[in-house]
């Protein structure tokens, strides 16, 4: 469940968020070190020492992003089992291991190339080797938890929370258990004073940053602090909820609303809670289970989008115990035959229960995860589906679509590293433009011949942009026609030849990068906005970003309307490319002229000189009686 289809329909593309921990993963490869990485809102470096390890290995692709996280999924299974077995035993232990390797929650986070469920693993390790040290009076098992508890720092913000988990334990030891305690307190400070030490570093480095992400979703703490509780009585309050009636509400954490368990399981969690709550005062063990799970949910709790799955991560080591307390607890059920009241009885009716439980979760799990999550549009945009059907689309035939324009959102930061994880084993293969913003599109590239545009359907091109594109492409492929993704493809396989109604002189060039070849103007209805789009043919390719600006002025140089544009990454092109951009500007009733430039979008905001020695050209906006020339 944690490895079958990894990389191809669950998830359904590359996120973002994996493709940023793709370029802090090369970064390490480079030889830039840390403990905190300041990139994709901030990252603790733990994981990514991990899964840089797999990126030298396997190279750069969705398995080497993604397996990391599987395999540490397996450990947590695995680690579920030894600490339920150092607390309850081994039937429990059993029990809670099976749902772990089956529930939804746990599995969702095991396929995903994002550090979260480092969390789980460490901190289950943690408090193992802390059992085990408070049970056998273990010294060097102290020492070890206090060390794996230092490592769990370094995983994922949520593990601010285990402080707070030892703090009250503690108390809870000192209160309940003095005597033991007073037995052992010296090897009992051993593992917070080694957590300490470990997470130090970490701590230290922190002081000295500013987290943005948590700036960001930390409202309802700060409520707290002003004296307003309801933010976070109602993230409690959702949080209760999450186990039986109605789970985390983003798509991109869950099957929006999926309570973690199904109704039976859900009921049998809530009593398993009731009891640990009704015995944690006089037994240590579910003490450790009622304050682990407080623990738990603080993060979400304390933040924005309650309830959190990812941010709830902390409880996947003990997850099933609750429930599986109880259903072993059940063994004991009295029947009208008493002299099937045996060890036989309990165990058939514990093995027939967890039978269905267990069937149930295995197959609403892989329904879930295998049809209706990686389905829904708002996983496929933020998985970036339509990139992984383009790649695939490509890597059919890299010869003959080598040169390529990938219309995307994010064309300036993640589009490109996107599509070269896409494009393993062979990226080098294919020289990619790319163009798009959120929004219509109002830039595009048309590479040599033969080249393909590629447009995902969901996102729109300025319609005269696209009326250019169908009137010179060769072909035009819908995905009715092509069958290969939801998306359009022009196949370009001669070389374009534009008509603009107004042409430019050949030597109207900027900066010996750019051609201006001509512009043609639009006044559509209800004749606001002139809608003017330029053609221009790349000379040599751009060394740094580029943008066209657009200047509407009276005759007394006063600034009427501005348009600096460019939804694309010009470092990108190439010798030969077509680059067309819509400009929009007011239709004024006064005098006016248009200068049309370019420039570097840094500072000091360099413009590029034309041949003449200019740095913009004037334009003529005349259009014909119907609007458009």
């Amino acid at each position: 469940m944690r490895l079958v289809g990894l990389t191809s329909f669950s998830p359904p593309g590359l996120a973002h968020d994996e493709v940023a921990n793709w370029l802090i993963d090369r970064s390490i490869l480079a030889g830039k070190h840390g403990l905190y990485f300041t990139e994709a809102y901030g990252h603790e470096a733990g994981f990514h020492y991990w899964q840089t390890l797999f990126i030298a290995l396997l190279g750069d692709n969705a398995l080497a992003l993604r397996l990391p996280a599987a395999y540490i999924g397996l450990l947590v299974v695995a680690v579920s089992y030894a600490l339920g077995r150092r607390l309850f035993g081994r039937h429990v232990a059993l029990l809670s291991m099976a749902l772990t390797a089956v529930l939804f929650f746990p599995v969702f986070y095991s396929r995903l190339g994002l550090r979260a469920i480092s969390l789980a693993l460490l901190a289950g390790l943690m408090a193992y080797f802390w059992w085990r040290g408070w049970q056998r009076q273990e010294l060097r098992a102290y020492a070890i938890a206090g060390i794996l508890g230092g490592l769990a720092s370094y995983t994922y913000m949520a593990s601010r929370a285990l402080p707070f988990f030892w703090l009250f334990f503690y108390l809870y030891l000192l209160v309940r258990h003095r005597t033991a305690v007073r037995q052992q307190w010296r090897s009992l400070l051993l593992t917070p004073l080694l957590y300490a030490l470990v997470s130090l570093p970490l701590v230290l480095t922190l002081q000295t940053i500013t987290e943005t992400r948590i700036s960001e979703v930390d409202a309802p703490l700060r409520a707290f602090l002003a004296g307003d509780i309801w933010p976070m009585l109602d993230n409690l309050w959702a949080i209760v909820q999450m186990w039986g009636w109605h789970g985390d509400t983003l798509w991109r954490q869950n099957v929006a609303g999926l309570p973690v368990f199904e109704p039976l399981l859900a009921l049998l969690f809530y009593l398993g809670l009731l009891n640990a709550l009704w015995l944690g005062w006089r037994d240590e063990r579910y003490a450790f289970l009622v304050i682990w799970l407080g623990a738990s949910i603080l993060p979400s709790v304390l933040t924005v989008d309650a309830p959190s799955s990812i941010r709830i991560i902390l409880i996947l080591p003990i997850l099933g115990l609750f429930s599986t307390i109880v259903i072993h607890r059940s063994g004991w059920l009295p029947t009208v035959y008493p002299q099937l009241s045996t060890d036989l009885w309990k165990k058939s009716w514990i093995t027939l229960l967890t039978f269905i439980i267990l069937l149930f979760h295995g197959g609403r799990t892989a329904v879930y995860l295998g049809q209706v999550w990686p389905q829904n549009d708002e996983v496929r945009f933020v998985w970036q589906a339509d990139f992984a059907d383009m790649a695939a689309y490509l890597a059919q035939n890299p010869t003959a679509h080598a040169q390529a324009t990938i219309m995307g959102w994010s064309p300036d930061t993640m589009d490109a590293p996107t599509m070269h994880l896409e494009l393993f084993p062979q990226p080098e293969a294919f020289q990619l433009r790319h163009v798009g913003q959120v929004g219509v599109v109002n830039t595009a590239v048309v590479p040599p011949p033969p080249s393909l545009f590629l447009r995902p359907s969901q996102l729109p091109l300025n319609f005269w942009l696209e009326e250019q594109l169908k009137e010179q492409a060769t072909a035009v492929l819908d995905p009715a026609t092509h069958g290969a993704g939801n998306f359009v493809v022009y196949h370009f396989d001669t070389a374009v030849s534009l008509q603009p109604h107004h042409q430019h002189p050949p030597d109207t060039i900027f900066g010996d990068e750019l051609r201006l070849l001509g512009h043609d103007v639009h006044l559509p209805p209800p004749l606001e906005a002139f809608e003017i789009i330029t053609y221009w043919e790349v000379l040599t390719t751009p060394t740094d970003a580029r943008r066209f600006f657009m200047h509407m002025r009276d005759r007394n140089g006063k600034l009427l309307g501005q348009d600096d544009a460019l939804a694309a990454q010009a470092t990108d092109w190439q010798v030969g490319d077509v680059v067309m951009q819509v400009h929009t500007l007011p239709n004024e009733n006064i005098p006016f002229t248009v200068q049309l430039g370019v420039y570097t979008p840094v500072a000091p905001y360099p413009r590029l000189s034309t041949a003449v020695g200019g740095d913009y050209v004037e334009l003529d906006l005349a259009v014909g009686s119907q609007g458009e020339e």
